[in-house]
């Protein structure tokens, strides 16, 4: 039980890191109370589903040495990939597929804070996407997803909005 929290804990304490490094200094510090909060709900999320996947006995309290003895060593690693995999293919099917010219086949619009948000929850996994970047600048846009590994193919018009075509490094 005790090395099943210590992991929680690493975890949020890693995932709020990360969510404010990725958000940046100048985004951060005038709002800091609204982003630690909306850090915490999205922490509260994630901490429910790596829960629900570590429940055994009749009071559902995490056990891992029994987890561990009933299922192998690695059944609480297991239990939450599957648990991942399933909200991978959940969110992957959530967002509107577009066509535009320069293009050459239909691709999912996502909005900057939900490429933000899933993949700082680790489960975004669309290789190839538009990506909506509101009234930030292009430059930091397309550094900021550099680090997790895209791209940028093109810049597009779409109405009034301005797109920018990913593709995850090879």
């Amino acid at each position: 039980m005790q090395a099943f929290i210590r992991y929680l804990q690493g975890k949020r304490e890693s995932y709020i890191l990360e969510r404010k490094r990725f958000l940046g200094d100048d985004e951060y510090r005038p709002s800091r109370a609204q982003w630690d909060s909306i850090f915490e709900a999205e922490w509260t999320v994630i901490e429910e589903r790596i829960r629900a996947g570590a429940r055994v006995g009749t009071d559902g309290a995490p056990a891992d040495d029994a987890l561990k003895a009933a299922y192998g060593e690695d059944v609480i690693d297991r239990m939450a990939h599957d648990a991942l995999n399933e909200e991978i293919k959940l969110v992957s099917s959530e967002f509107d597929i577009i066509s535009l010219d320069g293009v050459g086949h239909p691709l999912p619009y996502v909005y900057y804070e939900d490429f933000i948000s899933l993949s700082n929850q680790g489960i975004f996994r669309i290789t190839e996407f538009l990506l909506d970047r509101q009234r930030r600048w292009e430059k930091k846009i397309v550094a900021e997803l550099a680090v997790y590994g895209y791209v940028r193919i093109m810049t597009l018009a779409h109405g009034t909005e301005t797109l920018i075509h990913f593709r995850e490094r090879t």
